[in-house]
C-alpha cells in the first residue's frame, strides 16, 4: 500500500497530435473565468489549494512521467470527501474470528440490495450507523456486534447508482473508501440529533458508531493507499462534497456528449467514451477509453486554478469548456472550408 502523500501525475503538458489542435491550456481558461466572475462560488487559491495547473493522465496509480503536478488533494481529503458525500454503505461484522481469509462462516456481509446507512457526523467525525429492526441482514450485524464489536465498512461504491452499471461494464469499480474499527452503541446525547438526521424512530432501528482504528482509500485500479485516522479527522471537508451527486448528475447529462471533447481538446487525448466520476474544489476527473483501443481506460483529471467551492462554479466552469469547444470547432471548420466562410460573409 502507497503511504498518505501526494498524487502522482503524469504527461503534464503533452499533447499527442489528434483529429483538432489542443485548445488553449486548461489553467488559462479556467483564469479567464475566474477573472470575470465577482461571487460565482470561486475562491482564489490560497494554501490548500492548487498552486500549479496542468493534465494528469493516470493509469493504474502508476506514474507514466516523472514531472509531478498538484492536481489532486491530499488523500486524508479525498477519503474524507467520499465518506461525506455518501449515505449507503456495505458493514461487514463478525461473529467470531475467522480461521482465515476463506472463513467464511464467521463473516456477515450486507447484500447490495440491503446497505447500511447513515452519515459522517461533523462533530465527531466519525460515521453513524443505522442497523434497521425490518431487516434480517441487519439484526445479524446486531448479533454479531454483541459477540464482536469489530467490523469494516466499504464506501463509495453504491452510488451514484447511475455510474455504478458502467464501472461494472468496464471492470472498473469507483474509487473506495475501507473504515476498519468497533461498532459500538451511541450515546443517549446523540440520539435525537442523529435520528433527526436519519429521518427514523427508535421503533426503526438501533444507531451504532464505527470507531475507526484504521482507513483505506482505493483508487478504481484497486491501487490501496493507508491514511492515517488523526489525518482523516482533522483533514478539511471540501464544499462539494454535499454536492458531489449533483455535480456528478449535470456533468454526465447536460455535458455528456462533451466529456470526450475535452479530452480531445484541451489535453490532446482522443477518447472514444468518457464518464465524470468525481470533483472537489481543486478539480474534477473523467475516465475514458482511449480512441482505438478495447481495455484501455484511464483516468484523466483537470485541476482548477483556483478553488471552486460551489455546484454553481463548477457549472460556470464546464460550460465555459463547452463554449471554447465550439469555438475551436468553427474556427476548424473555416479554415477546412475558407470559399464557404468567404460567402458567408459576404452575406
Amino acid at each position: 500500500a502507497r503511504t498518505q502523500g501526494a498524487v502522482p501525475a503524469g504527461r503534464v503538458g503533452v499533447f499527442p497530435r489528434t483529429r483538432s489542435p489542443p485548445l488553449a491550456p486548461f489553467a488559462a481558461l479556467c483564469g479567464r473565468l475566474l477573472s470575470g466572475i465577482a461571487d460565482g462560488g470561486h475562491d482564489g487559491a490560497g494554501a490548500g489549494g492548487v498552486k500549479k495547473s496542468g493534465m494528469v493522465d493516470v493509469q493504474g496509480g502508476k506514474v507514466e512521467d516523472e514531472n509531478r503536478v498538484e492536481g489532486h488533494l491530499v488523500w486524508a481529503e479525498r477519503a474524507k470527501n467520499i465518506v461525506t458525500a455518501h449515505r449507503r454503505f456495505q458493514l461487514t461484522t463478525y461473529n467470531r474470528l475467522p480461521d482465515d481469509n476463506k472463513d467464511q462462516e464467521s463473516i456477515h456481509t450486507d447484500t447490495t440490495k440491503n446497505p447500511v446507512t447513515g452519515y459522517l457526523h461533523k462533530e465527531k467525525n466519525t460515521l453513524a450507523i443505522l442497523l434497521r429492526n425490518d431487516l434480517p441482514s441487519h439484526q445479524q450485524h446486531k448479533d454479531n456486534v454483541s459477540r464482536m464489536a469489530t467490523s469494516s465498512v466499504a464506501i463509495g461504491h453504491l452510488d451514484p447508482v447511475q455510474l455504478v452499471p458502467v464501472f461494472t461494464r468496464v471492470g472498473l469499480r469507483p474509487p473506495v473508501v475501507r473504515m476498519i474499527g468497533d461498532l459500538v452503541p451511541i450515546e443517549p446525547r446523540y440520539e435525537d440529533e442523529l435520528r433527526a438526521a436519519l429521518a427514523v424512530g427508535p421503533e426503526d432501528g438501533s444507531l451504532y458508531w464505527l470507531e475507526p482504528g484504521g482507513i483505506f482509500f482505493e483508487d478504481m485500479f484497486s491501487e490501496r493507499t493507508q491514511v492515517s485516522v488523526r489525518d482523516f479527522r482533522s483533514a478539511f471537508t471540501d464544499p462539494l462534497a454535499y454536492q458531489q451527486f449533483k455535480a456528478i448528475h449535470t456533468a454526465n447529462t447536460e455535458f455528456f456528449d462533451y466529456l470526450p471533447k475535452f479530452c480531445r481538446d484541451f489535453l490532446g487525448v482522443p477518447v472514444e467514451e468518457a464518464f465524470l466520476f468525481s470533483v472537489d474544489r481543486a478539480g474534477f476527473s473523467l475516465f475514458a477509453l482511449r480512441d482505438g483501443t478495447d481495455d484501455k481506460w484511464r483516468e484523466y483529471r483537470f485541476p482548477f486554478q483556483a478553488e471552486v467551492r460551489k455546484y454553481e462554479g463548477f457549472v460556470q466552469i464546464l460550460t465555459a469548456m463547452k463554449g471554447e469547444v465550439h469555438a475551436a470547432e468553427e474556427k476548424i471548420a473555416i479554415e477546412s472550408n475558407p470559399k464557404k466562410a468567404h460567402k458567408s460573409k459576404q452575406s
